[in-house]
């Protein structure tokens, strides 16, 4: 007979714990207390939603991270569906997708999903009362309550009421708990929240959630005003998160605590150095580019002035920017346990972009789980060397990683008016005794860009080095096959060419902006040798004239 992991025996002893706990009369009958009538403080939410997602949810589609399911009355339960699609239901996130949508259908669908969670979900449940699935949901609902309010009969708000007053007691008892990253940065803000909407308690559940809210800057805001996560798209959902914590706390005349202002400070540069010339982030683990628009707006709120336009050697993240010719190369290691659930195995992979047109791009994907989770966090689809087929770290399908590198170095410098990057992971040590050192070298005016692949170890294996293009870019391979021509949209021609390999395009997919595109990617691929350097080039073409 099989036996269960140590750790998934803990787990089900604490799933049982807690259902002894809360799943009963007599503890439902301890949170209850006073209620307000009415919600007293409504928020201008930040975020703007995703009004196509809130289309698809008035025609009873509920897809988070790439699952769907589609059914009337909403699938709390639903049998085949993940606990993350599980966690995303009942969160709540997507109300702001129905307010972005902004008709009246999609207020009363609303109102309609909350009166129908308040009918047969309003008791304790492990997955859906846990305190970051609470906080998120708690967020939601205030964050939201603007829009859904003016139609809730006087029945519903009371009901609605009465079960905000009790979810925010319960996740006062479960907080601190072992919270890290966005899930606790969503639990604290959900505190806050629903606390300035039951005023007799909100004094000692908003001091509870700023104590607890100031050690987590603490430990994950970096130097550089990066964060754990390591992930540009998430790092913009923090910032928003503590800008609505702050204009909160205004609304009530109470000052942040230090720790808020500084990282939002330092938060809002580091996004700024993520961005490419059109404006949206680069696609780094898990990331897609977002509107300019949308950055802007939220960046803009921030009141914070400072540039970017550095590297991000805490977070990980190299930057050259030469002429109108911006690279941003990942040199960091993968995320840390905790915060690495939608992290890429991307080691070393590099964008690369000539004003406001990308051109070498990692495909992106967002942030999914699942199978398609496995094929875009996978090393090969970032603009990296993979030996063997084989990822430079363990993508998981459920989310994070498993094997790592455990170490990855970088340096940057500028000489004779080239800006240069050198970096080297062990990701392929543990399988195959090698190392990845990478090489690249942008001329000052942009006219450039060399880089040199190495592997360093014993042992001869199969390798492939790749190179994703943006959509926009057309590509076609020369008769030698060591070369490629790349146009962009503008008609800005491009070379690319190596000293050895095969050169070969590929089909590929980016998933950058929403759905998934077809796309080429140019692969040189050989086998490793001892210590042979493998050099290639892009080289910037003059434009034809007449």
């Amino acid at each position: 007979m099989n036996l269960l992991r140590p750790q998934r025996i803990w787990q089900k002893m604490q799933t049982g714990a807690a259902t002894l706990t809360y799943g009963n009369p007599i503890y439902r009958y301890m949170l209850q207390g006073d209620v307000p009538e009415t919600l007293s403080w409504l928020p201008q939410p930040l975020g703007q939603g995703d009004a196509a997602q809130g289309e698809q949810l008035l025609r009873t589609e509920f897809s988070f991270g790439g699952e769907n399911c589609a059914s009337w009355p909403p699938p709390w339960q639903p049998a085949r569906a993940s606990q993350s699609w599980r966690e995303a239901m009942h969160g709540f996130g997507w109300l702001e997708d129905l307010r972005a949508e902004g008709s009246t259908d999609a207020q009363q669908a609303c109102v309609a999903c909350i009166a129908d969670w308040l009918a047969g979900q309003d008791r304790w449940q492990h997955a859906s009362w846990s305190a970051p699935v609470l906080g998120a949901r708690l967020a939601a609902w205030v964050g939201n309550a603007s829009f859904f309010v003016p139609a809730l009969t006087p029945e519903l708000h009371k009901l609605l009421m009465v079960s905000l007053a009790r979810q925010l007691r319960h996740l006062a008892r479960l907080v601190p708990g072992n919270l890290v990253g966005l899930p606790a940065l969503l639990t604290y803000k959900g505190m806050i929240f629903a606390a300035f909407n039951v005023p007799e308690e909100s004094s000692k559940h908003v001091s509870l959630a700023l104590s607890l809210l100031t050690r987590l800057l603490t430990a994950e805001v970096l130097p550089d005003g990066g964060h754990l996560c390591r992930a540009p798209i998430l790092m913009l959902d923090v910032l928003r998160h503590l800008l609505e914590i702050r204009a909160a706390l205004a609304a009530h005349q109470l000052a942040p605590p230090p720790e808020l202002d500084w990282a939002i400070k330092h938060l809002v540069p580091a996004l700024r150095s993520l961005r490419h010339g059109d404006g949206g982030f680069a696609l780094f683990h898990g990331s897609q580019s977002r509107t300019a628009l949308a950055i802007d707006s939220l960046l803009e709120r921030s009141g914070i002035r400072a540039r970017g336009g550095k590297s991000l050697p805490h977070l990980g993240y190299e930057r050259l920017q030469g002429g109108r010719c911006l690279l941003l190369c990942d040199t960091g290691l993968p995320p840390l346990r905790g915060h690495d659930t939608y992290a890429h195995a991307g080691l070393l992979s590099f964008e690369f972009s000539h004003g406001r047109e990308r051109i070498i791009t990692n495909c992106g994907g967002g942030l999914i789980w699942g199978e398609w989770r496995h094929a875009l966090a996978a090393t090969a689809a970032h603009s990296t060397l993979l030996v063997a087929d084989t990822n430079a770290a363990e993508v998981l399908e459920q989310g994070g990683l498993g094997r790592r590198p455990r170490q990855v170095t970088a340096r940057s410098y500028a000489l004779d008016n080239i800006h240069t990057i050198e970096a080297r992971h062990d990701g392929y040590r543990e399988a195959f005794g090698l190392v990845h050192e990478r090489k690249l070298s942008l001329a000052d005016d942009g006219s450039w860009l060399r880089g040199t692949d190495v592997l360093h170890g014993p042992g001869v294996y199969p390798y492939a080095i790749r190179f994703h293009l943006h959509p926009k870019v057309q590509c076609s391979l020369l008769q030698n096959s060591q070369s490629v021509l790349l146009r962009t949209a503008s008609g800005q021609g491009w070379k690319f060419q190596c000293d050895s390999g095969r050169i070969a395009l590929e089909p590929s997919l980016y998933c950058g902006e929403g759905p998934p595109r077809r796309s080429q990617q140019i692969v040189i691929s050989n086998r490793s040798g001892a210590d042979v350097p493998v050099q290639w080039a892009l080289q910037r073409m003059e434009k034809q004239s007449g």
